[in-house]
């Protein structure tokens, strides 16, 4: 982080991969430059590289994106990397942080969305309101409607849900049943 902080490139357009081993000084100074913390779990188990540490994220007031690394990760579906997400914190708490904060689905699920979004400065997106990019999937899930559903959704995702994928408001593809 010193290295990219004296080429000036540690900023708030600054989205930093997998961030498991920083320092408190590194840590703060993610948080000094308003950069991005890229959480990328499933890709971290891939390569045997080390366990995201959320509850410093939190501690330090950094912001946070998830990501599947696509050149190291075993899927590049980004609800699987949140429910990956969301193992780690569970990892984490049953083998060296007791306390460790574990996210909500709900949490998961902005995160790969608006979340997203709003860490990549692109403000009218990863949302559902006029004038915001349609950048979409839809979705037909064999799923109960209730309080649980974005919790069903994370845990039993699967790719033959799809129905349609629309990019820029144009139906891109329809995926084979």
């Amino acid at each position: 982080t010193d290295l990219y902080d004296r080429h000036h490139l540690l900023h708030n357009h600054s989205l930093l991969a997998h961030c498991n081993h920083l320092t408190d000084h590194e840590w703060q100074l993610l948080a000094k430059r308003n950069a991005v913390a890229v959480h990328c779990p499933t890709a971290n188990i891939f390569l045997q590289s080390g366990y995201f540490n959320l509850d410093k994220a939190r501690q330090f007031n950094i912001r946070i994106a998830l990501g599947s690394d696509i050149a190291a990760g075993s899927d590049h579906s980004m609800v699987r990397v949140a429910r990956a997400m969301i193992e780690t914190a569970k990892w984490r708490r049953l083998t060296i942080q007791p306390n460790a904060y574990i996210p909500t689905p709900q949490e998961a699920w902005h995160l790969i969305t608006r979340g997203n979004a709003q860490a990549l400065n692109w403000q009218n997106a990863g949302t559902l309101q006029p004038g915001a990019p349609a950048d979409l999937l839809l979705l037909k899930p064999d799923i109960p409607l209730d309080e649980h559903y974005i919790s069903r959704l994370i845990y039993n995702w699967h790719d033959s849900w799809i129905q349609n994928i629309i990019l820029n408001g144009q139906p891109i593809n329809t995926p084979p049943k």
